[in-house]
């Protein structure tokens, strides 16, 4: 397999450039139509009762990291795949799924939802206010300061949960992006604890050492952090192996 089989199936272990990425993922997944109606890329809509005690869940392509345990990486590292979807689609579609198995919790997965800010916007925006929303994140965009003051000032704002991918030790190794990524995601958390919005931090204890979960916990409230639990499936244990991170006993 040559080096640019291996970048494709997010197998290399070199950082890339997030910013590039990102701003070429938003091209690929985002765009507005002809009546300026923000449209998505989207893979499958669905209901689960394994999370939040149910939850629907529109499970979208497109992500700014690839992380060597994402379980969607064959959907949300290709954004050539799924189908362009409009806010009122998706929102007709989350809400039939959510009365249908009587849930009032909401989420976009399997990729990254702020990639595509309006029209993240504009689907919360239309939720009845008895819906949470848990916007499920990287927060590497939530830098911007603006990004959160819109999402404050919704009439019914979202639950951030922030997905620290790795601690500053394996980051890049684990995302493939470089350590101004990692940074951006703890800005983030910065910026949330002074903001209006709810949020936590979720971790994959595997991937930090002692000491950098300690930093998280004197960053947050201890209360606040999240143990995810890690799933190997056949094919993140082959990417986990390309990247030289079996060692790890995982």
């Amino acid at each position: 397999m040559n080096i640019e089989e291996r970048k494709n199936q997010g197998a290399d272990i070199e950082s890339f450039d997030n910013v590039t990425l990102t701003n070429k993922t938003i091209t690929q997944i985002c765009k507005d139509d002809l009546t300026n109606e923000p449209l998505r890329k989207y893979y499958r809509f669905r209901y689960s009762k394994q999370f939040y005690g149910g939850i629907v869940t529109g499970d979208i392509v497109g992500c700014n990291l690839r992380c060597a345990y994402c379980w969607s990486q064959k959907t949300a590292w290709y954004p050539q795949k799924g189908s362009w979807q409009s806010v009122d689609q998706v929102v007709k579609i989350l809400l039939n799924l959510a009365n249908n198995n009587h849930c009032e919790k909401i989420r976009l997965s399997g990729g990254e939802p702020t990639l595509c800010r309006k029209h993240l916007i504009t689907i919360i925006q239309q939720l009845p206010d008895h819906f949470s929303f848990i916007l499920e994140t990287n927060g590497i965009l939530l830098t911007n300061k603006e990004y959160i003051q819109e999402l404050e000032t919704l009439t019914n704002p979202p639950y951030v949960r922030i997905s620290l991918k790795a601690g500053q030790t394996l980051y890049s190794r684990i995302t493939g992006a470089s350590l101004e990524a990692y940074r951006a995601q703890l800005q983030t958390i910065k910026i949330l604890k002074h903001s209006s919005l709810q949020f936590n931090v979720a971790i994959i204890a595997e991937f930090f050492t002692s000491e950098e979960i300690r930093k998280i916990e004197r960053l947050i409230a201890p209360k606040r952090l999240e143990r995810e639990q890690l799933i190997v499936y056949p094919f993140v244990r082959e990417t986990l192996r390309k990247r030289g991170l079996e060692s790890l006993g995982i």
